[in-house]
C-alpha cells in the first residue's frame, strides 16, 4: 500500500540542442505570457469568440466544435493573420467524441472573464450516459489556448460503457509536414493532385499512392501511432514552398489522465492533416476496461491540454530545417507545459491543484538467481489506484478509470513520481527491460483476480 500524504514540489530541466539556431526559454502557454486582455464575445449566432491578440477562437454554443483558429504572427518584420483550420477538405474544426457520454442537451455557461483569463464551459448531460463537460481556457498572452474535457458518471446515472472517446483537430490546407516523433517526422503527400490506391488483401487503412512524392510507397495511419509514455507533443507544419513557417500542435502538459499505462499506444496524426487527441480508445488493446455501473460515481479530468501555435522566421528557407525548428520549438513548449503541471490558473472541483499532490521516491532492486546480471535501469515504474468498481479485468494496462503516474528508473533503480494526486490507496507497479514479470506492490482487490496477479514478483524488491 503507498499512501500520498503530503506536498512536495520538484524541478526539471532540460537542455534542448538539435539545431544550429537558438531558441528562447519557453514559457508556459507560449509567447511571453504579456500582451492585449483577453476578451470573450458572443457572436449572436449560436457562437462565442475567445481572444487575446495574439489567437482567437470561435466555439459553438451548443457543440463544443472550434471551426476558426485564428494565429497572429510575425512574417519578415509585419504581422500576419491566418486561420489555422481554413482549406481542410473536412471542413477544418476541433470537433469532439465522446464515447457515448453526454449524448443529451448542452448547457454554455461562463466560467471566468478578465482581462487576464476567459474560460468557457459547454455542459453535456443525460441520466442514460453521464455528463462531459467541455472546457476551453485562454490566459493572456499565450500562443495556443487549452482545452479540458471532463467525464462524469455519477450516482443517478445508468450503467453504460464508453467508446472511443477524443478530440480531433482537421488542419488547414496550408500544412504539409507531420511530426508524430523524432522518427516520424517529414513531409506529406497533401497535394490535391496525388492519388492512392486500395492495396488488395490489406486493412481499408491501408493504400498505396500512385503519383506525387512517395509513388509506389504505403500509407496507412497506423504507422503514426506511438505511446504516451514515450510522446508529449505532435502535429503539423507549414513549412517549404508556399509554407508559412508555423505550427499547430498537440502538446500534452501531463499524461496522467491517459488509459493503459505508459506503453498505451495510440492514433496521433495522419494524412489529411489531421491531429488527434484519444482520452479513451481501443486501439491496439490498452485502457479498454470501460463499463460503468448502475450509481457509479466517477470522474475524471482529461487536461488541460494545449493547442499550441508557433511560427519561425521566414528567413529559415530550407524545408527541413524550418520544420525541425519549428518541432525543436514544439518539444521545448511540451517541456515548459510539463514544468507548470498542475496548472494553477486551472481551479476546477475535479482537478487537484499542486497543493493537493505529493512526491513518491524509492528504488527498485532485482535479486534473481536465474539472471543474476538483471538490471533495474530504465524500468518504467508508476502508482495506480486500483478501480473502485470491481471487475473482470485485472490488469492495470487494461484500465481506463484511475489516473496514473509513471517514470523511468535511473542507472540504479531509483525513481521519483511527481505530482501524485493524494489521499488514495495506491498500487506500485515496475516492468521493463531489466527483467521478465511486473512487480506489483499489493494483491488485486475485488473479484477473482487471477492467483499469480495476487502477489509481486519475487526477484523485484522495492
Amino acid at each position: 500500500m503507498i499512501k500520498i500524504l503530503s506536498h512536495l514540489r520538484l524541478a526539471a530541466a532540460l537542455s534542448l540542442t538539435l539545431l544550429p539556431f537558438t531558441l528562447i526559454a519557453n514559457v508556459p502557454g507560449g509567447g511571453t505570457g504579456t500582451g492585449p486582455n483577453v476578451t470573450l464575445t458572443d457572436n449572436g449566432d449560436g457562437t462565442v469568440t475567445m481572444a487575446n491578440g495574439i489567437v482567437s477562437i470561435r466555439i459553438g454554443k451548443t457543440s463544443a466544435v472550434v471551426d476558426q483558429v485564428n494565429y497572429t504572427f510575425n512574417n519578415n518584420g509585419s504581422s500576419q493573420t491566418l486561420d489555422l483550420v481554413a482549406g481542410n477538405p473536412n471542413g477544418g474544426k476541433l470537433y469532439w467524441e465522446f464515447g457515448g457520454f453526454g449524448s443529451g442537451l448542452s448547457t454554455y455557461s461562463v466560467v471566468s472573464n478578465s482581462a487576464d483569463y476567459a474560460e468557457v464551459s459547454i455542459f453535456f448531460d443525460s441520466a442514460a450516459s453521464g455528463a462531459v463537460d467541455i472546457h476551453f481556457s485562454l490566459p493572456r498572452g499565450t500562443t495556443g489556448f487549452y482545452v479540458t474535457p471532463i467525464y462524469l458518471h455519477r450516482n443517478g446515472d445508468n450503467a453504460m460503457s464508453m467508446g472511443e472517446c477524443r478530440d480531433n483537430i482537421y488542419a488547414g490546407s496550408i500544412f504539409n509536414w507531420m511530426s508524430t516523433d523524432a522518427t516520424r517526422n517529414r513531409l506529406m503527400a497533401v497535394n490535391p493532385s496525388y492519388s492512392a490506391v486500395g492495396v488488395q488483401t490489406a486493412p481499408v487503412e491501408c493504400s498505396m499512392w500512385t503519383n506525387g512524392i512517395y509513388a509506389g510507397q504505403y500509407e496507412d495511419k497506423y504507422k503514426y501511432t506511438a505511446d504516451y509514455g514515450d510522446v508529449r507533443v505532435w502535429g503539423w507544419s507549414s513549412v517549404g514552398t508556399g509554407g508559412k513557417n508555423i505550427g499547430l500542435w498537440d502538446v500534452a502538459g501531463s499524461v496522467e489522465y491517459y488509459p493503459g499505462g505508459p506503453t498505451k499506444r495510440e492514433l496521433l496524426c495522419h494524412i489529411g492533416t489531421t491531429i488527434l487527441n484519444t482520452t479513451h480508445g481501443a486501439h491496439y488493446g490498452g485502457g479498454t476496461d470501460s463499463s460503468y455501473g448502475l450509481n457509479e460515481d466517477w470522474s475524471h479530468v482529461y487536461g488541460p491540454h494545449f493547442i499550441y501555435c508557433n511560427a519561425i522566421s521566414n528567413n529559415i528557407t530550407t524545408t527541413n530545417l524550418a520544420a525541425q525548428a519549428l518541432y525543436a520549438d514544439a518539444l521545448a513548449q511540451s517541456v515548459a507545459e510539463a514544468g507548470a503541471w498542475p496548472y494553477a490558473w486551472f481551479n476546477n472541483a475535479y482537478y487537484t491543484p499542486a497543493s493537493g499532490r505529493g512526491t513518491v521516491k524509492g528504488q527498485i532492486v532485482i535479486n534473481d538467481s536465474y539472471n543474476p546480471s538483471a538490471s533495474a535501469s530504465n524500468l518504467w515504474v508508476g502508482v495506480e489506484q486500483q478501480p473502485s468498481q470491481p471487475t473482470a479485468t485485472y490488469d492495470f494496462q487494461k484500465w481506463s478509470k484511475p489516473y496514473q503516474f509513471w517514470v523511468r528508473t535511473d542507472a540504479n533503480g531509483n525513481f521519483t513520481i511527481p505530482d501524485v494526486i493524494a489521499g488514495a490507496n495506491y498500487t506500485l507497479y515496475a516492468f521493463g527491460p531489466g527483467a521478465a514479470g511486473t512487480f506489483q506492490s499489493q494483491a488485486q482487490t475485488g473479484g477473482n483476480a487471477p492467483n499469480e496477479l495476487n502477489f509481486p514478483s519475487p526477484q523485484f524488491s522495492v
